[in-house]
């Protein structure tokens, strides 16, 4: 649990208290198949925080990860997420999809502690195709994977392209990607790769959610599919 003692240390802090942390734990799937408990756990934030009727109420979630950060591009027009929604959520309902960017390595090998925002200030050169989803919490029906959803009430995927576009591929086999990568509104940048030492640990000895070694050798050296 590795924000316990992160947790513990804020929870008299003006604005850090606000964030709760669960501790999620759970099986890996060895085989790739069924639900993973990361899209578990998107489910149960739902469930908990959206549609509840025991629990707070939020109309709008994000089903983002702790390595991503939600930038609004530099526009006359919006400055803030709440702008966006407004003009590309709220009237429509269902779901709206925002291409990552991916964050590099910096050139830095090892692990310091400072903010990642702050270690590495290094993007690729163009938007990333695989998108993230903002659902609506009464329209959400289940997650597709970690990166799209299922929807209810006959709502649909929108994208940032303009006000009620739709996305393309919502109803293709993963629904996870944006091949046009709609990008003057909105990105969410991938903190993917850290240092190199802690690419090499998320990959080769932590393992990711749901299978362990992804990605690596037996000797747990990294592939050269990294960055």
């Amino acid at each position: 649990f590795d924000l316990q003692r992160w947790y513990n240390n804020t929870r008299n802090h003006p604005i850090y208290s606000k964030v709760e942390v669960i501790h999620f734990p759970g099986q890996r799937n060895p085989n790739g198949r069924g639900p993973t408990r990361q899209t578990v756990a998107y489910s149960d934030c739902v469930q908990r925080y959206g549609v509840d009727d025991q629990g707070p109420q939020h109309d709008y979630l994000a089903l983002f990860d702790i390595d991503e950060f939600l930038v609004p591009q530099r526009s006359d027009e919006y400055h803030e997420i709440r702008q966006i929604l407004q003009d590309f959520l709220v009237p429509f309902g269902g779901a709206l999809t925002v291409n990552w960017m991916l964050m590099g390595t910096s050139n830095k090998t090892l692990y310091a502690p400072i903010p990642l925002t702050k270690r590495f200030q290094y993007r690729d050169a163009k938007p990333h195709g695989i998108i993230k989803s903002i659902v609506k919490s009464s329209d959400f029906l289940e997650p597709r994977n970690p990166h799209a959803v299922r929807l209810k009430n006959g709502a649909h995927v929108h994208t940032t392209s303009y006000p009620g576009c739709l996305h393309k591929e919502a109803n293709e086999t993963t629904g996870a990607t944006d091949k046009d990568v709609p990008s003057k509104v909105m990105l969410l940048y991938h903190y993917r790769y850290a240092s190199t030492k802690e690419y090499l640990i998320k990959r080769c000895e932590r393992g990711n959610f749901d299978i362990k070694y992804r990605w690596c050798h037996s000797n747990n050296a990294s592939r050269t599919d990294t960055p």
